[in-house]
């Protein structure tokens, strides 16, 4: 359930892009005012742009956990946009939960749509993933893994429904968390990576190669790992040393891992 951010958030992301609607170098302050409203002139948060929270280098911290004293979904997002910055934006490269909760509010704001009505829509539906989605029904939850023993805030096993407790005050479904797949539909989804990576063909698809290409470039700072969204092979990686540099992918904190080396047009769950 944690690959959300590149299956759901990334993937809704490069299509805006694709089609014009979306502006890389964008202001995240002016598709959502309350990130800037109130903070000072000068603050880092005026200088963050819609490509500093997909390379997660905006500044923001990796993890708060929101979910110990909010309760609603309006006063966790209240709280993500209210957020100190730990630095300018683009100097350092920190993996960021609430860059992507509010990353995904900033694509709502882009198609006026819910995240997992719109994706569902123009992503999962024309790659066929029907196994694809955000709150599995409550009939097929008994058929996925259950992932923790939640001793802090639900208190039973967590079976159907994400793992990432401030995705659950969130209603299940975020920028960062809270999207079920299957293997063969995250392979479908990386036939159509792999195929659109390739050189212009007759044949229409989802993805366009350019497309690809940037939103797998690495981003600042140096040595950074993150490309847009899309994380790629480091030292030490979890990829092992089989995967050529230009290879995209994510892991997700429930143990779930997504790798597809555009070289070697191989992808792995």
């Amino acid at each position: 359930a944690s690959l959300t951010k590149v299956v759901a958030t990334t993937a809704a992301a490069m299509l805006p892009r694709q089609r014009g609607l979306l502006d890389l170098d964008l202001p995240i302050g002016e598709l959502l005012p309350g990130f800037i409203v109130g903070r000072p002139p000068g603050s880092y948060a005026r200088y963050v742009k819609v490509r500093h929270m997909l390379a997660h280098n905006s500044g923001l911290p990796g993890y708060v956990d929101f979910f110990r004293s909010l309760t609603t979904p309006s006063a966790l997002f209240g709280a993500c946009l209210e957020l100190p910055l730990q630095g300018m934006p683009g100097a350092h490269a920190e993996y960021s939960d609430p860059g992507f909760i509010l990353l995904g509010k900033a694509l709502e704001v882009i198609t006026r749509e819910s995240l997992p009505h719109w994706v569902r829509r123009e992503v999962f539906h024309p790659l066929g993933l029907a196994a694809t989605g955000f709150n599995p029904p409550q009939r097929a939850r008994k058929t996925i893994p259950p992932t923790e023993e939640d001793t802090v805030l639900r208190h039973r096993l967590i079976q159907g429904e994400v793992q990432d407790e401030n995705a659950y005050i969130l209603g299940g479904a975020a920028g960062h968390a809270g999207l079920f797949s299957n293997v063969p539909d995250l392979l479908r989804f990386s036939q159509e990576i792999l195929q659109a990576a390739r050189q212009p063909s007759s044949e229409p698809r989802l993805y366009e190669s350019a497309t690809i290409r940037r939103f797998a470039e690495r981003q600042a700072p140096e040595g950074s790992s993150r490309a847009l969204g899309w994380d790629t092979p480091s030292e030490n990686s979890s990829s092992g040393r089989h995967f050529s540099t230009r290879s995209i992918g994510h892991l997700g904190y429930s143990g779930c891992s997504l790798l597809i080396d555009l070289d070697a047009a191989i992808a792995i769950v």
